[in-house]
């Protein structure tokens, strides 16, 4: 017995993208990108596991400029 399930989940993935996912962690990238902005002085910044980016959206204003942000997932 075979059958195939065929579902939309895009209106799912907007409602996490805009609703759930910062509700849970825009503090922590709040608070990763403070960290970083403290530990990095120059040079290269990998982000691994980027995900939905909401850290990936608050790195660039913390970290220098003349810093390179390296992102992989």
């Amino acid at each position: 017995m075979s059958s195939t399930i065929e579902h939309d989940y895009a209106p799912v993935c907007d409602l996490y993208e805009r609703h759930l996912g910062p509700a849970l962690f825009e503090r922590y990238a709040i608070d990763l990108a403070r960290r970083v902005a403290r530990e990095c002085t120059e040079g290269t910044v990998l982000e691994m596991a980027c995900g939905t980016g909401i850290v990936t959206r608050r790195q660039p204003i913390s970290i220098p400029a003349c810093s390179t942000m390296r992102k992989r997932d």
